[in-house]
């Protein structure tokens, strides 16, 4: 007699990466922006989070990118927020989450291979009680993208090098 079966997930998180489009142009032109809103430092990062509003500028510049998101999601962004978090040498993010509606996105901005990338745990434990974590492999120019739900965290930054991302906040309509 052969039984037969079928293995396959109960519940999945959909996760977005790409590429940013022309990112060494585009790099430098958030980077001017970010000029008009500068961080402020803190025991773990450096922050313009709540320092003013560039998501029409960034919207601007990243217009490619939000509209393959928008094709991938298949309906339109409400871009809501955004922000830049820069890490020094011995800098991280505890974990948290930003909010139960909607999605969160990270561009990398300056990051090397050294440095942490962020980690995001499962919101359930594995078959064996276990914690599940998942570390995305990514490079300068790489856009990640989760829902808002997912308990996230940065560990610290063990280099002098600084890394830095840009962080925002959207809903689908």
């Amino acid at each position: 007699m052969d039984i037969e079966y079928y293995v396959e997930p109960v519940f999945k998180i959909e996760f977005l990466k790409l590429k940013v489009n022309e990112f060494k142009n585009k790099k430098k032109r958030i980077e001017k922006v970010l000029k008009n809103f500068p961080e402020v430092g803190n025991d773990y990062f450096y922050s313009n989070r709540d320092k003013g509003d560039f998501t029409n500028e960034l919207a601007e510049i990243l217009g490619d990118e939000f509209n393959f998101m928008s094709k991938s999601y298949n309906s339109k962004i409400d871009l809501q927020t955004a922000w830049s978090v820069t890490y020094g040498k011995g800098h991280y993010h505890v974990p948290h989450n930003h909010g139960a509606e909607g999605y969160a996105g990270i561009l990398y901005l300056d990051i090397n291979p050294e440095h942490p990338p962020t980690t995001y745990i499962q919101p359930w434990n594995d078959d064996r009680g276990k914690s599940v974590l998942f570390k995305p492999e990514v490079e300068e120019g790489d856009i990640v993208i989760a829902p808002k739900f997912i308990t996230h965290y940065s560990e610290p930054n063990k280099i002098t090098d600084l890394k830095r991302i840009v962080g925002f906040d959207f809903n689908l309509v």
